[in-house]
């Protein structure tokens, strides 16, 4: 028989909030709760969260196991069970053995990238919520220890940690989509359709796995029993939807790279047949166009090993027999977000235009898409949607890319690639300005009016121009 003695307060758990006991409604099942710990590391690239939640002792009985979210954003959430033994916590507000009281697993601990909104957490409970507080989770990235956001998994195989998009919850299950979150990925899926049906053109999503779904036996933590990418493909239709975690499990260690957070070369080849296989082209002759390629082994330097110190570098199979780049006509010259690359290849398998709003993961893939399309225009949004743009393209299909630990950040449906231009090009260095000048490939006038590229490329004309006299003003 425990007897509350809660009128003695728990000392360590004192000091964070203004009342480590807040004021709870009579409805609520929280008897007391304490916040403990809202520190960065070291390395400013991770905030522990650390605190207890006691339950009213007449609710604690029902059913399920309390859980405390800590909901990062309107669209994602990372959910826990009141799991961490605090017997301190026990002895603060209960007489008798600590040992032996139900709630003795009253603690949780959440571990979080830094991020500048506040982290809302909240009791879950019998299928109800409630809010217990708000805490910062703020923190400054020392650019000093790169090493902590690589997870070194088995058998020299690396992995991302501590990265903003909590890779490592996404992984083991805590992480998960809210109500909101689905229903916006939900309207995102509707609005692809929508778009690509105006122009009579079929669409598909392509979320590029992570290294640690397709290879799980390196990744030194156990796969969550639901992930978000499995909420994500309860949402999105599956005439849409990618996500060749299968097909590039069955080619193994070759589907990405050790050092790495994206696919191989070959690893892109299986993604890009994937999406052919959604958009209903003519498979078996995709796959022949593949079938003689030869690859070289090569070292690179990937993401992740060039965090290191030593860098570590990965061996991997270099696509040899075909080089894209031959066929690009058009490269604004800008280095991620808002660069447009085209391709037309004449000897290309089908005398259409694909229109990509991809991410870093469709480079590679443009080894291939280059040859089923005449004409493929990528544009850097990571999915996110720019309805002139395929007004202006007409394309022929068009294709969402991001890559599969994004997802908690919900594409746009109206996004502006020209504005993005101007904003990029206004704060960029002098250095920036003259890599993109060196990096550009333009076509002719006609060319751009014709394709429909020229309204892009002129944002890119201007923004640059208007830097160069703000320089010479300044």
């Amino acid at each position: 028989m425990f007897r509350s003695t809660a009128s003695r307060g728990v000392p360590a758990a004192r000091g964070l909030l203004k009342s480590a006991r807040q004021v709870i409604r009579r409805q609520s099942p929280v008897f007391q709760w304490g916040l403990d710990e809202c520190a960065q590391s070291a390395a400013g690239t991770a905030v522990t969260i650390k605190g207890w939640v006691l339950i009213q002792p007449n609710r604690f009985a029902w059913g399920e196991v309390p859980e405390v979210a800590a909901s990062l954003d309107a669209h994602v959430e990372i959910v826990r069970p009141l799991d961490q033994l605090r017997p301190d916590v026990i002895a603060g507000f209960f007489s008798g053995a600590a040992a032996d009281h139900p709630q003795l697993r009253c603690g949780f601990r959440f571990v979080v990238a830094p991020q500048v909104e506040p982290v809302k957490l909240s009791l879950r409970l019998d299928g109800r919520q409630w809010a217990l507080a708000e805490v910062a989770a703020t923190g400054v990235e020392s650019e000093r220890d790169l090493a902590s956001k690589v997870l070194h998994g088995k058998a020299g195989w690396l992995f991302l940690r501590n990265d903003t998009n909590n890779s490592a919850c996404q992984h083991d299950g805590t992480l998960r989509l809210t109500r909101k979150g689905l229903r916006s990925w939900r309207r995102y899926s509707r609005r692809l359709q929508q778009m690509g049906s105006r122009v009579g053109a079929p669409v598909a999503l392509l979320l590029s796995p992570t290294k640690e779904s397709v290879l799980p036996k390196y990744y030194p933590h156990a796969v969550g029993q639901q992930t978000l990418q499995e909420q994500l493909g309860a949402v999105i239709p599956d005439e849409m939807l990618v996500h060749p975690v299968t097909p590039l499990s069955a080619i193994g260690d070759e589907s990405y790279l050790t050092a790495d957070t994206h696919f191989s070369d070959r690893g892109a080849m299986v993604a890009t047949v994937e999406v052919a296989r959604t958009l209903r082209l003519p498979l078996a002759d995709v796959v022949s166009l593949f079938a003689n390629d030869r690859y070289r082994p090569e070292e690179i330097v990937g993401d992740l090993g060039r965090k290191l110190s030593p860098v570590q570098t990965s061996s991997t199979q270099v696509l040899e027999s075909y080089d894209y780049r031959k066929v690009v006509v058009y490269d604004n010259g800008l280095p991620f977000f808002g660069r447009i690359v085209v391709t037309e290849n004449r000897d290309a398998l089908l005398k259409k235009t694909c229109l990509v709003f991809g991410s870093s993961s469709s480079y590679p893939m443009l080894k291939y898409s280059s040859r089923i399309f005449h004409r493929v225009v990528l544009a850097h949004t990571a999915a996110n949607l720019d309805p002139q743009l395929i007004s202006k393209l007409k394309p022929d299909y068009v294709v969402g890319q991001t890559n599969a630990r994004f997802i908690v950040r919900v594409p746009k449906l109206n996004y502006c690639i020209p504005a993005l231009i101007q904003k990029i090009l206004s704060e960029q260095t002098e250095a920036g300005r003259q890599a993109t000048l060196s990096n550009q490939v333009v076509a002719n006038e006609h060319w751009l009016k014709q394709t429909g590229i020229g309204f892009y490329h002129q944002t890119v004309v201007e923004a640059l121009e208007k830097r160069v006299r703000g320089a010479g003003e300044s």
